[in-house]
């Protein structure tokens, strides 16, 4: 897997962040990629809220044939809602 994430603070309370990465190259899947990117609020020093939206694309296929074959190809997409706690 290959991947990057950064983010950056526009204020105090306000950041942005985001990530991308690649992955599976024949070894768990054929081929994989994730995008996720979006806001978080700081209400403190402890709790942050976190908007974002993720898009999911997972190829896999076990490579057998007739009954116990299996193949996955698919786009997932849709918010994520998360809260933190830094100590």
């Amino acid at each position: 897997m290959i991947g990057l994430r950064g983010s950056h603070d526009l204020t105090d309370k306000w950041s942005l962040s985001g990530r991308a990465d690649i992955g599976g190259f024949g070894l768990a899947s054929d081929f994989t990629w994730n995008v996720q990117g979006g806001a978080g609020y700081r209400f403190n020093d402890v709790w942050t809220a976190h908007f974002q939206y993720k898009v999911l694309s997972v190829d896999y296929d076990n490579g057998r044939t007739g009954p116990s074959s299996f193949a996955y190809d698919a786009i997932t997409h849709g918010p994520v809602l998360g809260v933190s706690a830094t100590f």
